[in-house]
């Protein structure tokens, strides 16, 4: 059965299935899928670009990721169509940069400083264990664990000694709201409570429980509690809570928490340790998880990630000890060694998953590399003297690294030091130019000849490693390979890194692919090929599967195979890319300058009001002159004549066909 979710919604009706269509891809690179969704009649739903996308192979999650484009087009007849192309959450991780350096920690601790400082950044710290909270113990034996390798985050846990069949139990005083987090965004019930535990014996294991509680120290009326149950793994787990599974006795309120409590119990087979770490609240729509991360305790000599994409810095380390990784459907890191992943099933002359006529096998001897040399950076050495015996003449006096803490002697009597280029030499009697490796001196103050000069600094040491497979040279010959990279500052990091070299590329490469409808198959893991009738027998690692719908509810996948890692063309482009970053040194107290861009939206609205009308009174004075008829009355006389009152005087001015009469 084939299933498809958009935005949290089954929205498989809406999928034309001979369009779906999913590249699975082993470790760095991106999976994809696309399909098309119709328009017609009543089809009318239209994902967005950025929604997330699960797709289900049975109850098998085969892809997750997002919508990064949709296409719009339009066939005979009027009929829409939008093509729809997806990435996984490989894509979604490279959203984020880590500029970071970590030395002689584990893969957990490297993991989780990433993912916690630089991808969860919707987040909320419940809990570190670190000296700023104190833990109060409430029964067995509860203490602060700075034991390497026992904590995961910073610098320590908290351990919880518990004996057979009894509990040891601690509380820390904390005030959180927990319906919202750092940024001030809103917390749902959806979002997860995330924490480390660490088992030391999985065999007395029996339970751990985190309660967080409204309530005074010591009272437990009203409160949220999970408890785990299941076998951990010996070493680190992380435990992933949604607030909604999370119980609730009493009436509790995730927006004023008080306490923290935290119970280790032990089986009645013995003692177990379980230290616990790094208790935090994040974003179930952003956040990713490593519960996936297994087998990761080896300790790395040293890291580095000068602003590289979170899949780099995730490649870095998986390739520093030769182990996979990917992240699955719903953003979990898994991260293992690549036998550690076995196939449900292998290809056999009886098994019948597999078409028959499909399988072929390629074997490439191009890729070799048994003999590997290391040019790291540069690490601090213990301190040296270097003596010269000066001639008399000589003002420069080399020294065979770059020094630290430079101090200088002539005939046993201390010398002023400066610094070549930065300090004036009329101040110092001679000066260090670090990047030279040279001491100088001045004429007025050099040495005499027979004079001893000791030059007494920190070194600077490059890190060079050679290692190499006796076992590969002797079948196939010397096949040496250089690896540059100055981010690799401890010799054990460069003793990891060509280790890790040699065994994905000691031996040829076999290269294959087949084809099978049986469903089960995942990028990165190991599968098992023995067919007699061919003289096969061999494990392989899928590299690939590209599944094709051939049914509304069924797949046909073709796998492609190999026997370790091919260097293809993506993943030289890439390290090609990163080699520049390489060699950028981050200095311990860089600090990053923020610009942020805060972009705001004014709306201005013209109001008009009608405001009472200005009342203006004027006066006018009108005079009415009427001009009668010839028989009103009048006496006629000749003008010109004014008449002195007009009501009054009646002599008007005869006039006779329109003139006057004069």
């Amino acid at each position: 059965m084939i299933t498809v979710t958009i935005a949290g919604v089954d929205r498989t009706s809406s999928i034309d299935w001979q369009s779906l269509a999913i590249q699975q891809v082993a470790t760095s690179e991106v999976d994809t899928a696309s399909f098309k969704i119709k328009l017609y009649g009543t089809k009318t739903y239209q994902p967005s670009i950025g929604e997330e996308v699960l797709i289900l192979d049975d109850a098998t999650a085969i892809f997750g990721g997002t919508i990064v484009r949709i296409s719009n087009s339009v066939e005979a007849g009027g009929l829409t169509n939008l093509n729809i192309e997806c990435a996984s959450h490989e894509r979604t991780l490279d959203r984020y940069l880590a500029a970071r350096e970590i030395q002689n920690k584990d893969i957990f601790y490297c993991l989780n400083t990433l993912v916690a400082e630089f991808v969860n950044r919707t987040k909320k710290v419940i809990a570190s264990m670190e000296d700023s909270e104190t833990w109060t113990n409430e029964d067995g034996s509860t203490t602060q664990n700075t034991t390497a390798g026992q904590y995961i985050l910073e610098t320590q846990s908290e351990k919880f000694t518990a004996t057979a069949g009894n509990t040891a139990t601690a509380r820390c005083e904390r005030s959180l709201d927990l319906t919202v987090f750092d940024s001030g965004l809103a917390s749902d019930s959806d979002d997860w409570i995330t924490f480390w535990y660490y088992v030391d014996n999985p065999n007395n294991f029996a339970s751990l429980r985190l309660r967080l509680t409204i309530d005074a120290a010591g009272t437990y009326t009203n409160y949220y509690e999970t408890t785990i149950s299941s076998t951990p793994r010996t070493g680190w787990n992380q435990a992933k809570i949604a607030k909604s599974a999370f119980t609730e006795t009493g009436a509790p309120a995730w927006a004023s928490i008080t306490y923290l409590q935290i119970q280790a119990t032990a089986g009645a087979g013995g003692t177990v340790n379980v230290s616990v770490d790094d208790i935090r609240l994040i974003s179930a729509d952003t956040g990713f998880t490593q519960q996936g991360v297994r087998d990761a305790s080896r300790t790395l000599g040293s890291v580095k990630f000068n602003y590289e994409q979170m899949s780099q810095a995730v490649k870095q380390i998986a390739e520093a000890v030769a182990y996979e990784w990917y992240i699955n459907a719903y953003r979990d890191i898994n991260l293992y060694e690549p036998s550690g992943n076995p196939a449900p099933f292998s290809l056999t002359d009886t098994s019948q998953n597999f078409v028959w006529n499909s399988l072929e096998l390629d074997d490439d001897l191009t890729n070799i590399r048994n003999q590997v040399y290391v040019r790291g950076g540069e690490y601090e050495g213990s301190s040296v003297t270097e003596s010269k015996t000066a001639d008399g003449q000589q003002l420069h006096f080399p020294t065979p690294y770059k020094m630290k803490d430079v101090s200088v002697t002539v005939a046993t009597v201390a010398k002023t030091v400066g610094v070549d280029n930065l300090n004036d030499p009329a101040d110092y009697d001679c000066l260090y130019n670090y990047m030279e490796k040279t001491l100088k001196f001045k004429s007025a103050t050099k040495p005499s000849s027979g004079q001893v000069v000791a030059i007494t600094g920190t070194p600077m040491i490059p890190v060079i490693i050679k290692k190499y497979d006796a076992t590969s040279v002797a079948q196939y010959g010397v096949f040496e390979h250089l690896i540059v990279d100055k981010s690799i500052i401890t010799l054990q990091g460069g003793r990891d890194r060509a280790a890790a070299e040699l065994s994905a590329y000691r031996n040829e490469i076999t290269e294959g692919s087949f084809e099978t409808t049986t469903s089960g198959l995942i990028a990165g893991q190991t599968i098992s090929i023995n067919i007699t009738a061919r003289g096969i027998s061999d494990t392989y690692r899928i590299k690939s599967i590209n599944f094709q719908a051939k049914s509304p509810s069924e797949f046909t996948y073709k796998v492609r195979l190999v026997t370790t890692r091919t260097f293809g063309i993506i993943e030289y482009l890439l390290d090609a890319l990163k080699k520049d970053r390489k060699q950028i040194d981050l200095n311990d107290f860089e600090v990053t300058d923020l610009v942020q861009d805060i972009r705001e939206t004014i709306t201005i609205t013209d109001v008009w009001t009608e405001m009472p009308r200005n009342t203006i009174s004027e006066e006018a004075t009108v005079e009415e002159v009427t001009q009668d008829n010839l028989d009103f009355g009048y006496e006629w006389v000749l003008g010109p004549y004014v008449p002195t009152d007009i009501a009054t005087d009646k002599k008007r001015v005869f006039i006779t066909n329109g003139g006057r009469l004069i």
